[in-house]
C-alpha cells in the first residue's frame, strides 16, 4: 500500500507495519460475523474534535470486533468537553474500557468529565508523548506513537471487521517515518519517531 491508495493485488510497502494479508482477513472473519451477536462493548476509542471539522467519533470493539463508528450528531456543541462526555455516555454500553484521544488536548477536559461527574475510568492516550516503553516484543518503543501503531498490528492477528466499518488503506498505508537516529535500535515500528498516516 502507498499514499493511501488501496489494492489488494498491489504488494505491501517493505516498511509497511500491518500487513495487507491480515487486514483482508480481518474482512472476511468480519463477514462471517456480520450477522452475528457479537458480545458486550470492551472498549472504545474516542476521537475529539473540540469543535473542529473533523468529526468526533467513537469506534467501538466488542471482543475481538471492531464494530460500527458512532459519529457526531449534526448541532451538538463539541467544543464544550461535558456536552462531549454526555455523547460518550449516550452512546456506550456495558462498561467498556474508554480510550481518548488527548493528542491535540482535545481530550483532556473530556477524561476529567467523564472521571469526575460520571465516575468512569477514561484513559487519556497522547501520541505525542515521548515517552518510552516496552511492549511484548523485546525491543523498545520509541515513542507512544509507536506503541499504539504496533498494539493495532498485534490486533489484527484476531480481529474482525466488516467491509463498511473501516478504511483498509488507512491501515495498510501506515509506516514508520525513518530519520537518521543512530543511538537508536529495535523493530521498524520501535525506530519511528511518528508513523505516517
Amino acid at each position: 500500500m502507498y499514499e493511501g491508495k488501496f489494492n489488494a493485488a498491489l504488494k505491501d510497502n517493505p516498511m509497511q507495519v500491518i500487513p495487507t494479508d491480515w487486514v483482508m482477513a480481518a474482512l472476511e472473519r468480519g463477514k462471517k460475523r456480520k450477522d452475528q451477536d457479537t458480545g458486550p462493548m470492551t472498549a472504545v476509542g474516542i476521537d475529539p474534535n473540540g469543535g473542529g471539522k473533523d468529526e468526533f467519533g467513537i469506534a467501538p470493539l466488542r471482543g475481538t470486533f471492531f464494530d460500527e463508528p458512532i459519529l457526531e450528531i449534526e448541532g451538538l456543541d463539541f467544543k464544550k468537553p461535558r456536552k462531549s462526555a454526555a455523547f460518550v455516555i449516550e452512546n456506550i454500553e456495558d462498561d467498556p474500557q474508554l480510550n481518548i484521544d488527548c493528542t491535540g488536548g482535545w481530550g483532556n477536559g473530556i477524561v476529567e468529565h467523564l472521571e469526575e461527574h460520571y465516575a468512569c475510568k477514561a484513559l487519556g492516550m497522547s501520541m505525542a508523548s515521548n515517552k518510552r516503553t516496552k511492549g511484548k516484543i523485546k525491543y523498545e518503543f520509541a515513542n507512544k506513537r509507536a506503541e499504539y501503531i504496533w498494539a493495532l498490528r498485534e490486533a489484527f492477528v484476531a480481529v474482525a471487521a466488516g467491509p463498511d466499518r473501516f478504511c483498509p488503506a488507512c491501515v495498510c498505508v501506515i509506516a514508520p517515518d525513518l530519520r537518521p537516529e543512530p543511538h537508536r535500535t529495535g523493530c521498524p515500528a520501535g525506530n519511528s519517531s511518528h508513523a505516517n498516516t
